[in-house]
């Protein structure tokens, strides 16, 4: 499967308005995803032709924001500071997050290159979490590992995190923006993000 940068895959990884009818599982469902994503970029962007940010930030919000467990991913980088946050405040907070993360994957997509991914079956599921090794491959002939790691939320799978060679994104976020919110709350988050953005 081809695709643009492999951070495509966190737009793959972390969610189409519903997963084909046919997937059942942690691993069928990252594979649907993935080669829906890879299907849709190579039809409305043929080799050789620069990848568009804002049709790639379409691209995420309608096919991998739907999939992605924002409120798990909000509570992993608000820590101890989500429950002194009233909930009006928190649903600000998941949105504000949400809206940087397909702000930030959808650039980092628009500069990559092709790459070729293989997935594995699932090879950790306890029923409530699961993880989908699976190994990228780009057009320089580099090989990455890659995890794609769900939580089944009252029967649907959602991805919150992908590792590459070992690094999870997840917690880079939470390094990244953890010390602002805690400093200087949402409203300094939203700031530092609008700054950034």
């Amino acid at each position: 499967m081809k695709a643009p940068h492999f951070l495509i895959l966190l737009g793959i990884a972390l969610f189409a308005h519903s997963a084909p009818a046919a997937v059942s599982g942690p691993a069928e469902l990252v594979r649907a995803i993935v080669e829906k994503v890879i299907g849709q970029t190579k039809i409305e962007h043929p080799a050789g032709k620069p990848h568009d940010p804002e049709y790639l930030r379409a691209l995420f919000e309608r096919e991998i924001s739907p999939h992605l467990d924002f409120d798990s991913i909000t509570r992993w980088v608000a820590g101890a500071r989500w429950n002194q946050f009233r909930t009006a405040e928190q649903l600000v907070l998941v949105n504000t997050l949400r809206a940087h993360v397909v702000r930030l994957y959808a650039s980092l997509l628009a500069r990559g290159s092709e790459v070729n991914v293989e997935l594995k079956e699932c090879t950790h599921n306890t029923g409530r979490s699961a993880r989908v090794d699976g190994t990228l491959e780009t057009d320089g002939g580099k090989k990455f590992a890659v995890q794609f790691r769900l939580v089944n939320n009252g029967g649907v799978w959602q991805l919150y995190d992908l590792a590459v060679d070992g690094v999870s994104l997840a917690r880079a976020l939470r390094a990244d923006l953890w010390p602002v919110l805690r400093e200087s709350g949402i409203e300094g988050l939203k700031d530092y993000l609008g700054a950034r953005d």
